[in-house]
């Protein structure tokens, strides 16, 4: 008696909309926050390569002046043209390991036709 009562159906429409409300609620909160925590990742991962970009062509800029100041003769002097740029770059990375704000971060160096 007590299931056709109409106590027991404002009792089943009331959970089934709470379930419904809930979910929906759940499945966009996720959503948004799953968006918003892969684009800040997405962001602090380009700032990262962005800062190592600028390292190392600081410190190509600083072997380009040195090797002017010995005057020491590079045909082009330009980073795709110079085929010791690779190593350049790779020497900074083997000196920035020990930097702790670099401790977790794996740094590829690429040449120009694509080895590494």
């Amino acid at each position: 008696m007590f299931f056709r009562s109409i106590r027991f159906k404002i009792i089943l429409w009331y959970m089934a909309l709470l379930t419904l409300t809930i979910s929906a609620f759940s499945m966009v909160f996720y959503n948004r926050l799953s968006y918003d925590l892969y684009g800040n990742l997405d962001d602090l991962l380009q700032s990262r390569a962005e800062g190592i970009a600028d390292s190392i062509d600081t410190y190509w800029e600083v072997e380009k002046l040195e090797a002017k100041k010995n005057r020491v003769r590079r045909s082009g002097l330009v980073k795709p043209d110079d085929i010791n740029f690779a190593a350049i770059a790779q020497h900074w990375v083997k000196e920035e390991s020990d930097d702790p704000d670099l401790f977790n971060i794996i740094v590829q160096i690429f040449d120009a036709k694509g080895a590494s």
